[in-house]
C-alpha cells in the first residue's frame, strides 16, 4: 500500500491488520492549533463549517441529538506564539471537568437502572453548560489534539464512512443509541 482508502484504514486499525514486522512513521513537528468549539443542531451546517477546519472533530451527544464539533485548524508557522492563560486554564478545565468528572460521573450513573435514568438530564442540561459554543483557543498540537483515554477503561470504534453516506450512518447511529438508551423507534422514523 502506497496510499488511498486502505492506507488510511490501516492507519487507524494499526495492530488489527495482521503481524507488524516493520513500521516507518514519518513523526510531524509540533504545530498550534487553533479550535473553535460550536453546537450544531443538524449535521449538514457543521460538515459545511467544517470544510475550512481539516482537523475537526465533532461527536453526536446522545439525548439532546445536537452535534458538537471541535473546529480545528493548523495555525501559520509565522503566527505562532506561546500558548495563552485562556489555553492553559483550558488544559487543566478539560482534564479535570471532561476527562475525570464527567467521564466518572457517566460511569457512576450507568452502572445501574436506577442512576441511569438521570443521564438524559446529565447531556441534556450539564454537558451544553460545560462546552458552550463560541469558545476560541490556540495552543500547542500535543495538548489541544490528545485526549486522556487512559483514565477509564472504555470501548471505543471509529469507522470510516465516505462523505456521500455520513449523513446515513449519523441516522443509524443515532437510532442504535435511542435503543440502547431504551427507546424503541424503529430506524427510519423520527423521534
Amino acid at each position: 500500500w502506497t496510499g488511498g482508502d486502505n492506507l488510511e484504514a490501516a492507519r487507524c486499525g494499526l495492530g488489527c491488520t495482521g503481524v507488524i514486522l516493520k513500521v516507518r512513521l514519518q513523526i510531524e513537528p509540533d504545530f498550534q492549533v487553533e479550535e473553535r468549539s460550536q453546537w450544531f443542531d443538524r449535521l449538514d451546517p457543521l460538515l459545511a463549517e467544517a470544510l475550512a477546519y481539516p482537523r475537526t472533530q465533532f461527536y453526536l451527544m446522545p439525548w439532546s441529538w445536537r452535534w458538537f464539533a471541535q473546529l480545528r485548524r493548523p495555525v501559520a508557522a509565522d503566527a505562532a506564539r506561546p500558548p495563552g492563560v485562556l489555553a492553559r486554564i483550558l488544559r487543566v478545565f478539560r482534564l479535570v471537568v471532561f476527562d475525570v468528572l464527567l467521564n466518572g460521573t457517566i460511569r457512576y450513573l450507568a452502572a445501574t437502572p436506577r442512576r441511569r435514568r438521570h443521564l438524559p438530564w446529565l447531556f441534556q442540561r450539564v454537558v451544553p453548560l460545560l462546552a458552550p459554543s463560541g469558545v476560541r483557543v490556540i495552543d500547542d498540537s500535543r495538548r489541544l489534539l490528545t485526549v486522556r483515554h487512559d483514565l477509564f477503561t472504555h470501548v471505543e470504534c471509529e469507522i470510516f464512512v465516505p462523505a456521500p453516506s455520513l449523513s446515513a450512518a449519523a441516522a443509524l447511529v443515532e437510532w442504535a443509541l435511542r435503543c440502547c438508551g431504551g427507546e424503541e423507534t424503529p430506524p427510519g422514523t423520527d423521534a
